[in-house]
């Protein structure tokens, strides 16, 4: 660095531990590469153990921000519950049916790499799954078959989980966002 010509000393700070902000702190010539602790997943990181979301209900959505996957191949698994949470149903023509839309959004910041999303029925599934350049966002649409009567339970699990993609760096410790819309009384 120079000032009005002259060359200006360096003077490095103290190392310190390493934490997720896109910064050097211990001074090994890598950016955020500790061993962070990822507190998205309850008790751990595998996919029989997800994390379970916020519920949503009819007509509703729920953002989840500061979602982080970590360097050294952290993994984010989710179970996301949905629940009818209105009176209307039937459908014209068919007075025992009614059907949902469950809409999950990942967006993925950018600088960070692709992350790959995989969703299911069930715990460790990978039904649908897709890459997510940085950057943008891509959405996937859970069509679900409801129900009417005094027995019916309209009420759902969908499992998504959130991976380092297969382009370089595929993290990044700048926070990922998840979106769910739970679209109720659709007629089909």
């Amino acid at each position: 660095m120079c000032i009005n010509g002259a060359r200006q000393t360096c003077t490095p700070g103290t190392p310190s531990t390493e934490t997720c902000n896109a910064l050097d702190d211990d001074c090994n010539g890598t950016t955020d590469d500790g061993p962070f602790a990822d507190v998205q997943e309850v008790p751990s990181d595998v996919c029989q153990t997800p994390r379970v979301l916020q519920q949503v209900g009819s007509d509703a959505s729920v953002t989840l921000n500061a979602l982080t996957l970590y360097p050294a191949a952290d993994a984010d698994h989710y179970r996301i519950n949905a629940v009818e949470t209105d009176n209307s149903c039937g459908c014209p023509g068919f007075s025992l049916d009614e059907d949902y839309d469950l809409t999950i959004t990942l967006t993925v910041p950018a600088g960070a790499g692709s992350y790959t999303y995989c969703t299911d029925s069930v715990a460790c599934g990978t039904q649908l799954c897709d890459t997510v350049a940085a950057g943008t966002s891509k959405s996937v649409t859970w069509h679900l078959d409801g129900a009417c009567g005094p027995t019916a339970t309209d009420s759902y699990s969908i499992y998504f989980s959130v991976t380092p993609g297969d382009v370089a760096p595929g993290f990044t410790c700048h926070p990922y966002t998840l979106t769910y819309f739970f679209d109720a009384g659709l007629c089909r």
